[in-house]
Order: C-alpha cells, then sequence, then structure tokens
C-alpha cells in the first residue's frame, strides 16, 4: 500500500476509503475503493482498477464492482460463492 485515504462523515455512519496498491511486476499501480452505511444510505461496495472515485456524494466508480447487501443471508451467500460484478 502506497496510499491510503479515508473519510467517515460526521455522524461516524459512513465510511469511504481508497487504497493504492503499488505492483510487484512493474512501474504502475492499482487502487481499491471500499464505501460502507450502516444507516443502510447504500449498500457495502468494493471498487478495483487503475482509476478509483469514491465520494461521500455517491460518486463510486471503478474498473470493477462488488456490491454487497445489507442483510445476513445475502453476506453469507456472497462469501460461499464470491462477489462476481
Amino acid at each position: 500500500v502506497t496510499e491510503q485515504h479515508f473519510g467517515v462523515t460526521p455522524d461516524a455512519m459512513e465510511f469511504f476509503a481508497v487504497l493504492t496498491l503499488k505492483s510487484e511486476y512493474g512501474d504502475y499501480s492499482d487502487q481499491v475503493g471500499i464505501r460502507n452505511a450502516h444507516n443502510r444510505r447504500f449498500s457495502l461496495g468494493l471498487a478495483f482498477g487503475s482509476r478509483v472515485t469514491c465520494c461521500d456524494n455517491m460518486a463510486f466508480h471503478g474498473d470493477f464492482f462488488a456490491i454487497g447487501s445489507h442483510s445476513v443471508e445475502a453476506v453469507e451467500s456472497d462469501s460461499a460463492h464470491g462477489w462476481i460484478p
């Protein structure tokens, strides 16, 4: 991890993060975006790619996505089969 940026809303109910990862195989990096809301304003989300946008204004973009649900059944199902964007 070469860079990491985190954000939390003032009420601590929403979390945002972008991590920059350096490749071991060349002179480039990829990013991972993470967002989650305990107040269920939006679902847990992961974005991957060469550039990722993750903002509290609901902008969330990357080359690949994995979006989860807040229900227990969906988390158990996704963890058993893996997330597919």
